[in-house]
């Protein structure tokens, strides 16, 4: 379980859910184009590198997740993050990488 905040993409400010998330509802949002902010704990850095649909904390005091949060809101900067989280989840799947 790790400790997330899942950003809303559908609206104009942020919108977190924090609370432990199982590694499988946070590939889950990452697939579906969700950003996740995250701590660094679990397996979630064997398969994101920061970025990659997971913006890391690098720490869990509340003005690093606002910081995140206020990263997320900038839309080129989620868009890219979205991207990179999709295109490295469709990476996990390729049985040519694994």
């Amino acid at each position: 379980m790790v400790r997330s905040a899942v950003h809303s993409p559908r609206s104009d400010k942020p919108a977190p859910t924090m609370r432990r998330f199982t590694t499988r509802e946070v590939l889950e949002a990452v697939s579906s184009g969700i950003p996740v902010v995250s701590s660094r704990v679990g397996v979630l850095e064997e398969y994101f590198r920061d970025g990659d649909g997971i913006v890391y904390l690098p720490s869990r005091e509340p003005a690093a997740v606002l910081s995140a949060l206020r990263k997320l809101q900038d839309d080129r900067f989620r868009e890219e993050v979205v991207f990179r989280g999709k295109k490295s989840f469709l990476d996990l799947l390729d049985p040519a990488k694994v």
